[in-house]
C-alpha cells in the first residue's frame, strides 16, 4: 500500500514544475495556451474518429467473410 502511495506523490512532485508555470502565465499567455491545445484536441479526436471508422469497416467486413465461410460457402479469389 504504501509503494503506491509513494507512486502517487512522485507524480505530484512530477506535475510541479509545469503546475508552477500555470501558475506564473498572464492572461494573453492562456489564451494562446489554450487555444493551442484546443486545436490540438481537435486534431488527435480526428484521428480517433478516423481510424474508429476504419476499424468499423474492417470489422464488417471480417464478419461478412466469416459467416459466409461457416455457412460453408466457398470464398472468391479476391475474397481469399
Amino acid at each position: 500500500m504504501f509503494k503506491k502511495v509513494g507512486k502517487a506523490w512522485d507524480s505530484v512532485k512530477a506535475a510541479g514544475p509545469y503546475a508552477a508555470s500555470c501558475a506564473r502565465m498572464s492572461r494573453g499567455e492562456w489564451r494562446v495556451a489554450v487555444l493551442w491545445g484546443w486545436g490540438h484536441f481537435k486534431e488527435e479526436m480526428g484521428h480517433y474518429w478516423m481510424g474508429t471508422k476504419l476499424l468499423w469497416v474492417e470489422v464488417k467486413i471480417a464478419s461478412r467473410l466469416m459467416f459466409k465461410t461457416l455457412r460453408g460457402e466457398p470464398l472468391t479469389r479476391r475474397e481469399r
